[in-house]
């Protein structure tokens, strides 16, 4: 029979061994030597790069800061190395100025950086000052090598101004003036100096100042939107166009701010009919 056979041969020890585990000197059984595996490699945590989209921003940021301390050296007649150390120091805080009001005023900032222009200056190194020596001093002390002298046509002479500079002929607009007058200077809170500048009375600075209210999306309880509640619809129209022209406002938050602001003024019946 063949069943009889398998059984048989499962007794005599023909067939698996089912006790491997049991028997110490047995093939099957495991091992307490260690094994020669490779070990995964252990990376230390290392901080996240910037992808090229967050990268390209801060480039951006960087630029429009530049660009902005230079305006504000340009407005407050000082140079722009002392804004760029009135925007690092945070000069415009209270504590660091001479005024015990809870409000800083204009002449206490003014006369703060006009001091900061008569500080003295970090001496030039040497290959600075060689370089200032070799430089012209006007544009007749340049030679011209080619030998050759091109006319410009007159159209392309004078350099193109680019949208929100800011330039000493340029009166702010009529809305802008009487936002002026009724915003009051507040202590600053943040860490930008621009915030603070803006209230003192300038076109492109002044429009900084309510950009951070602007941005969150919807009117608050301060007390420059509530004068701008009783502003007639024309005045806020032109505030709109001033903002956008200068770049300090994008259509989001144009729609969201007009949004709030109806809002607002329907539930204090200041809607004009």
């Amino acid at each position: 029979m063949p069943g009889t056979a398998a059984a048989a041969r499962g007794r005599k020890g023909g067939g698996p061994n089912t006790h491997a585990d049991d028997d110490p000197d047995s093939i099957d059984a495991p091992s307490d030597k260690p094994t020669n595996k490779p070990r995964k490699h252990q990376r230390k945590p290392m901080p996240r790069k910037l992808d090229r989209r967050h990268r390209a921003l801060c480039r951006r940021l960087y630029s429009q800061h530049q660009c902005l301390t230079k305006d504000l050296a340009k407005i407050f007649s000082i140079t722009h190395a002392t804004m760029k150390r009135v925007v690092i120091n945070d000069y415009a805080v209270s504590d660091n100025l001479d005024s015990d009001s809870e409000y800083i005023l204009d002449d206490d900032v003014l006369r703060k950086m006009k001091q900061l222009d008569d500080l003295p200056k970090r001496r030039p190194t040497a290959s600075a000052a060689a370089k200032q020596q070799n430089k012209p001093t006007s544009q007749q002390d340049c030679v011209d090598l080619s030998g050759s002298s091109k006319q410009v046509h007159p159209a392309t002479q004078k350099a193109i101004p680019r949208v929100g500079a800011v330039t000493e002929s340029v009166s702010p607009p009529a809305s802008l003036t009487r936002t002026m007058e009724l915003f009051p200077i507040y202590p600053m809170n943040k860490r930008k100096i621009v915030q603070f500048l803006g209230n003192l009375g300038f076109t492109d600075v002044h429009l900084t100042s309510i950009l951070p209210l602007l941005e969150e999306g919807g009117i608050t309880d301060d007390a420059m939107f509530k004068q701008i509640l009783t502003w007639p619809d024309n005045d806020i129209d032109q505030l709109m166009k001033d903002l956008e022209a200068n770049k300090c406002l994008t259509t989001v938050q144009r729609i969201r701010f007009r949004r709030g602001l109806h809002d607002r003024r329907n539930e204090k019946g200041l809607l004009s009919t």
